[in-house]
C-alpha cells in the first residue's frame, strides 16, 4: 500500500482499519487536494501527511488513519527495511485506539490487544470459508466462534477446527 515513489501510512492505516478491525473508513470528501506524488527535498512522508491533515476537510478522516500506518513507516514502497526517509530518521510511532507504540512490532502488539481485531479476524476466515459475507442467519455460529476463540488464547489452528466443524460452515440452511 503505497505509491510510486512514496509510502502511503494513509492507505496502510486504512488497510489495517477495514481489514484488521471490521471498520468502515469513509470515502474522501469532494475537492480534497490529493497529496504529492513525490517528497519535496527535504521533507518526511510524516511531515507531508502532518500538512495535509491541517486541513479541516482532512483532518478527521486522516487522523483515524495515519496514525496507524505511521507504524509501518519502516518499510519503503516495496517492502524493503529502511530507517531514513528523505534524509531524515524515520519516525514510526503511533497510535492505535489511544495505545502509543514506536515501531511494527508494537502496532502488532497493540492490535493484538484490540478487542476488535479477534472478532474482525474470525468474521473475516468464516467468510473467506463460506465464500459469501456472513447473514442474520451466521450470527449464532460466528458469536461461538468468537467466543471459542477468545477463550482458546486466539490460536488459529483450533479456530480453523471449531469453524470446520460448526453447523454453519457443514450445513447449508434451506431457502425461505
Amino acid at each position: 500500500h503505497g505509491h510510486s515513489e512514496l509510502t502511503s501510512p494513509t492507505a496502510r492505516g486504512k488497510f489495517v482499519e477495514e481489514m484488521l478491525l471490521c471498520r468502515t473508513v469513509p470515502p474522501p470528501p469532494p475537492g480534497v487536494p490529493p497529496l504529492p506524488n513525490h517528497a519535496p527535498p527535504g521533507s518526511t512522508v510524516r511531515q507531508i501527511l502532518e500538512t495535509h491533515r491541517s486541513q479541516p476537510q482532512c483532518a478527521a478522516c486522516h487522523a483515524l488513519m495515519d496514525p496507524i500506518g505511521f507504524g509501518m513507516e519502516n518499510f519503503d514502497t516495496t517492502g524493503q527495511y529502511r530507517t531514513m526517509d528523505n534524509g531524515q530518521p524515520i519516525d514510526a510511532s503511533g497510535q492505535l485506539d489511544g495505545v502509543a507504540f514506536n515501531s511494527l512490532a508494537q502496532l502488532g502488539s497493540a492490535l493484538r490487544k484490540n478487542a476488535s481485531a479477534g472478532p474482525c479476524f474470525v468474521s473475516k476466515v468464516y467468510e473467506n470459508a463460506l465464500g459469501r459475507l456472513p447473514i442474520y442467519v451466521d450470527t449464532a455460529a460466528l458469536d461461538q466462534l468468537i467466543t471459542k476463540f477468545n477463550a482458546s488464547g486466539h490460536h488459529v489452528d483450533q479456530l480453523l477446527v471449531d469453524l470446520v466443524s460448526s453447523d454453519g460452515f457443514r450445513f447449508v440452511s434451506p431457502k425461505q
